[in-house]
């Protein structure tokens, strides 16, 4: 330890000598020693400094925070490198260094609690190294052993305590170092030579770059493109630079069978359609023949049937579209899923939302991609899902160090792009939440119950409950029937804002499409259509096969065909339905990824019109839980590189829904009735008689409702 005396001859020159070298390193320290005179002996000057520099913390300024002891600068002649010394010979500092993957290749350190010597030290000590904020330094990949070994040796008057990485992320980095990649040029080569070349004269540029990560991860991979940007190509040409390997097995929702048929009628049109199987109740038989132009389509309901089975079939090949659908680890699906992919060499994954709405839904994926590369549930939940033991087990419902495995995943697992990052020419999308609100909607939902007690106790739980985990079952039935109250009431009332805003007899008609999740609320929608002569189509969970794509080709092509009244659990994958621009949302739903999915079958490649997404949330229902749950959920996912909406900029709007009837429409009515019947002093609106307003003998029975 040196004393607080005059630096001897040694170490003046020392300090010379790091003047000329290191000249950032050289005024860091003596900024140090002037803020230590300044601190004994001008004090009041001192407290002024600082609480200036604490003022310009919002502007995220680095700063050199005030030493909890006095300290004073030494040069060290053997390293010419600045040293902090205490004041105090029997006190060391405590420094605690966390490291997290914030790049695929860059690793950000944070001084915990921040100390500017420290992270001056690491910046001019490595190179490249950046500084981050108040307390971080983000340096290279291949400086990460060096930075462990070295740091503390170089500071001894610190004791510092080091938050490594988790083994499984450094063992991932020293595999993928040992393993030999193949250059961009051949494998742009062997794509050429492998993949038939009408196929890849459809791609477009930012396509064959899918093709060309699947190929460089050996056909183990996640496209994970935003919808609308053609995935099904993707897939489609890495499964044939494999064709070799064939029979392949398509996994996906019962509802794109016949898309993926048609996906190989369009991109490969000489291929024998009869060698394509779909496979739709469990009495279908597999192919046993092993050729390898099979194809064979089956759902993941039906994935743990052909397990048992599918060794027989000598396939080397699948794809799991829409791979969200295996985001439980428990389900049953998900085994069969994990079993079929031990046999096939080659696992291709697709999804726009691989994680609906938190992390841990992404572990059983990974798992299928690579179980080598993935790690136990146990010890991804408690590094990324914020995992703790309670009452009820592990819980890994939280996010945790979410920057890391966005790293991860882009660097290992998965390829994703934005379609504002591919498709420049792509039409913008507007997001716009529309508020219902009032005394119609707040009676509205009362009369829907039996009681209003009862509706108030329902009401009373869900808030109470929502929050306390050890009531989880008892929640989640309160949930439910609250949300299913709501559903009745927007019914009714988003039915009757669409229909005048969009159908109303001076505005020129346009396609629009709905979505909706509960039967009552499609029921409603269909039945006002069929009243007030509107051309429509229908897909919910019972349209299936021919008949959904008789549907989606009415609305697409029939110029008569005005609204798409869509379920958003059974329509929101495997469509596209670019002949409209304007998606309104009647009801939210708990998983935003299924939102993101059923915007995305109108903002996606073919559509040439700037695109409306406008949500309808009623104020006192269950849209008030929801909605806050929704965002919430967006913004982990987007902290995941995984979602691109969440609201924040979104526009928004508000109908005030009271029992009085706008004037123009008042009017317009009594003109049509008095002129159909003048002799008549009643008039009759909506079916409800209300007395002549001139005749002032007695009130008006009821008046009519409308926005």
């Amino acid at each position: 330890m040196a004393d607080n005396g005059p630096m001897n001859e040694a170490q003046e020159a020392a300090r010379q000598r790091l003047k000329l070298s290191n000249p950032q390193l050289y005024y860091e320290g003596m900024k140090l020693e002037a803020r230590e005179r300044m601190r004994k002996k001008n004090p009041k000057q001192y407290e002024k400094l600082i609480a200036e520099e604490n003022a310009e913390k919002e502007m995220n300024r680095p700063k050199i925070n005030p030493p909890s002891q006095p300290l004073i600068p030494v040069i060290s002649e053997s390293s010419n490198v600045i040293m902090t010394t205490l004041n105090f010979s029997n006190a060391k500092k405590k420094v605690t260094v966390q490291l997290e993957l914030t790049e695929e290749s860059r690793i950000l350190a944070k001084i915990i609690p921040p100390d500017s010597f420290v992270v001056s030290f690491c910046k001019n000590k490595f190179k490249n190294a950046q500084i981050h904020g108040l307390g971080g330094v983000i340096i290279d990949w291949p400086d990460h052993k060096n930075f462990i070994d070295n740091v503390a040796p170089f500071l001894p008057q610190y004791n510092i305590t080091f938050d490594d990485l988790p083994k499984f992320v450094v063992e991932l980095y020293i595999q993928d170092k040992k393993k030999k990649h193949q250059s961009k040029e051949e494998i742009i080569t062997s794509c050429e030579e492998l993949v038939e070349p009408h196929l890849l004269a459809k791609m477009f540029p930012f396509q064959k770059e899918g093709l060309y990560y699947g190929v460089s991860k050996e056909g183990r991979c996640l496209i994970c493109d935003e919808m609308g940007l053609g995935k099904s190509i993707q897939g489609l040409a890495i499964a044939r630079y494999y064709r070799c390997e064939w029979p392949l097995l398509i996994v996906c929702p019962k509802t794109v069978h016949y898309s993926w048929r048609d996906t190989f009628s369009t991109f490969l049109p000489e291929y024998d359609m009869s060698k394509v199987f779909i496979i739709e109740k469990k009495s279908d038989t597999l192919p046993y023949d092993r050729s390898n132009q099979n194809v064979i389509i089956v759902s993941y309901t039906l994935l743990d049937h052909i397990s048992s089975e599918f060794h027989r079939v000598g396939a080397n090949v699948v794809i799991f579209d829409e791979s969200h659908c295996l985001k439980n680890a428990s389900a049953v699906r998900t085994a069969a899923a994990k079993k079929i992919s031990r046999v096939c060499g080659r696992r291709i994954l697709m999804s726009g939302t691989p994680a609906l709405s938190r992390p841990e839904e992404l572990h059983s994926q990974l798992d299928i991609i690579d179980s080598k590369l993935t790690p136990r549930f146990h010890t991804y939940g408690a590094r990324y899902c914020n995992g703790k033991t309670g009452k009820y087990g592990f819980d890994t419902s939280g996010s945790s160090h979410p920057v890391e495995l966005a790293a991860l995943l882009n660097k290992f697992f998965m390829i994703r792009r934005k379609k504002s990052d591919v498709l420049k020419d792509l039409p913008e999308k507007l997001v716009k939440v529309h508020y219902l609100r009032g005394p119609r909607v707040d009676e509205s939902m009362k009369r829907l119950s039996k009681e209003a007690k009862e509706l108030s106790s329902i009401k009373s739980k869900f808030e109470n409950s929502a929050t306390k985990s050890e009531k989880e079952s008892e929640a989640n039935l309160n949930i439910m029937e609250y949300y299913r109250l709501t559903g009745q009431l927007k019914a009714k009332l988003t039915s009757e804002y669409v229909f005048d805003t969009y159908f109303d007899e001076d505005v020129e008609r346009r396609k629009i499409i709905i979505f909706a999740h509960h039967r009552c609320v499609l029921d409603e929608y269909e039945a006002q259509c069929a009243k007030k002569r509107i051309g429509y189509m229908r897909i919910d969970g019972q349209v299936v096969g021919p008949k959904r794509e008789e549907a989606i080709n009415k609305f697409q092509t029939d110029p008569e065909c005005y609204m798409a009244i869509l379920s958003i659990t059974a329509a929101n994958a495997g469509i596209t339905l670019t002949a409209s621009s304007t998606v309104i949302f009647a009801e939210l739903h708990w998983n935003p990824g299924f939102l993101q999915q059923a915007e995305n079958r109108v903002h996606r490649i073919g559509q040439k019109n700037f695109v409306n997404i406008i949500y309808i949330v009623c104020e006192n229902t269950a849209d008030d839980h929801i909605f806050p749950l929704i965002k919430s959920k967006m913004e982990i996912l987007g902290q995941l590189t995984l979602n691109s909406s969440d609201f924040k900029d979104s526009a928004t709007s508000v109908t005030n829904c009271t029992n009085q009837t706008k004037l123009t429409k008042f009017f317009a009515k009594l003109t049509n009735t008095e002129n159909e019947n003048s002799v008549s002093d009643r008039y009759v609106i909506d079916n409800k008689r209300i007395k002549d307003p001139d005749q002032n003998d007695e009130p008006a029975l009821k008046k009519p409702r409308n926005y």
